[in-house]
């Protein structure tokens, strides 16, 4: 899923500063959606993952699969 954020991102923001009038050449395009997409990417994986293992524990927990 992280690869998906994180190609969305990138692609969202080169979009967007393409219609803001960046030319396709500029080196702070290809920053930002590239820097953006990574950073986004990593930020979503983090949160995924603290999430998950949140759940999982939670649930693991109900289930009595906790060690004693």
């Amino acid at each position: 899923m992280s690869p998906a954020i994180a190609t969305v991102a990138a692609g969202a923001i080169y979009t967007g500063l393409q219609w803001a009038g960046v030319a396709e050449n500029n080196f702070w395009l290809w920053l930002a959606s590239v820097g953006g997409g990574i950073a986004i990417g990593v930020g979503a994986t983090i949160a995924l993952t603290r999430s998950r293992e949140q759940r999982d524990a939670a649930r693991a927990e109900e289930l009595g699969l906790t060690p004693r």
